[in-house]
């Protein structure tokens, strides 16, 4: 059975279908501008468990509160101008959309990916068992792009007349992708936005608690790990590690292999980790373990030499020692025994 509108509006708040009705309705963030409105208090809400759970809840039952809670968590979260929170906030939202999909009739997830994102996309049909969501293979490119595992590669999957054949849980998976996506824009439109004088008190809140609970500020003991020391390429990384931002499988790989090759202890690693807006725990904690040589095969990786990071695009700035080196622990190595001699 196909979703009643307030059912709808809840659940997918982001969708055309909801932010034209709630335009209709003449919806107003300069109206709900209270800490005290019941549409604030759920739109803190939903901070707070992209923030501590790293997916918002589904509260269908709260109607068009859910749905006017959405535009204003996003305006919120864009004020603070925190640009970890407006990751991991877009994320959270995106989970729980695939959370949602996964359980739902498929009419009304292929509803949503077409008049909302645009796909080109239809029912496999019963003679495609397993598989109940064909998807053009240009909506599904944009989207698998972005996912690590073998199975989303184009080369492993059913393609038939133009059509990728998926399952209805990995079709929520990809527009799991356009969610986050999505949010992440909007959330950006926000801040040219001007934010009304009754949401000052609630940003400046949201800042502060945020500040607290930043993950990779708690991610601090490095066990006489030198960061100063590290070449170029490995410092552009660490920072973006540090900042949350998403790194490529490569870039992972590297650092991870960098950290754990100059004596940095696997919790710290880990730690560092959790900042980024698509940390799964289970997962990074095995890829960690996995190159220091204590799960899989046994073996510890070392990082790329300096030739295969260039090949990668990840050699930035290079100095002038890293024209006398092949390696980024050598590097690291030279670093730390100039700075001991006080050179």
């Amino acid at each position: 059975m196909s979703l009643t509108p307030l059912s709808w509006h809840a659940k997918y708040p982001f969708s055309r279908r909801t932010l034209s009705h709630l335009r209709e309705i003449g919806f107003k963030l300069e109206d709900v501008s209270s800490k005290d409105n019941p549409v604030v208090e759920r739109a803190l809400g939903r901070i707070d468990e992209a923030v501590e759970r790293g997916v918002v809840e589904d509260r269908v039952e709260a109607g068009l509160v859910d749905a006017m809670s959405f535009l204003t968590a996003a305006a919120i979260v864009s004020w603070t101008n925190e640009p970890l929170l407006m990751r991991r906030y877009a994320l959270a939202e995106a989970k729980r959309t695939g959370r949602i999909l996964v359980r739902e009739d498929l009419r009304d997830l292929i509803s949503l990916a077409s008049n909302t994102f645009g796909w080109t996309v239809k029912p496999a049909g019963r003679d495609m068992f397993p598989y109940e969501v064909a998807v053009h293979v240009r909506d599904y490119l944009r989207n698998a792009v972005s996912i690590r595992a073998p199975k989303w590669k184009l080369v492993n999957r059913l393609v038939d007349g133009g059509y990728v054949y998926v399952t209805k849980g990995e079709a929520a998976r990809l527009l799991e992708v356009e969610v986050e996506r999505l949010v992440a824009e909007m959330v950006s439109d926000f801040s040219a936005a001007r934010m009304p004088e009754g949401f000052r008190e609630v940003v400046e809140d949201v800042k502060t608690k945020f500040s607290e609970k930043r993950p990779y500020e708690t991610a601090q003991p490095l066990g006489g790990v030198k960061v100063e020391a590290f070449p170029p390429c490995m410092k552009a990384m660490y920072s973006k590690l540090r900042a949350g931002a998403k790194l490529s499988h490569m870039e992972r790989f590297s650092i991870t292999a960098f950290l754990i090759g100059i004596g940095m202890k696997l919790e710290d690693i880990f730690k560092l980790f959790t900042s980024v807006s698509d940390f799964d725990e289970r997962l990074t904690w095995y890829q960690i373990r996995h190159i220091a040589g204590q799960v899989g095969g046994g073996t510890k990786y070392s990082p790329p030499k300096c030739e295969t990071l260039k090949t990668h695009g990840l050699c930035v700035q290079p100095d002038k020692l890293c024209g006398r080196i092949k390696h980024p622990i050598s590097y690291y190595r030279i670093k730390v025994r100039g700075a001991e001699r006080g050179g």
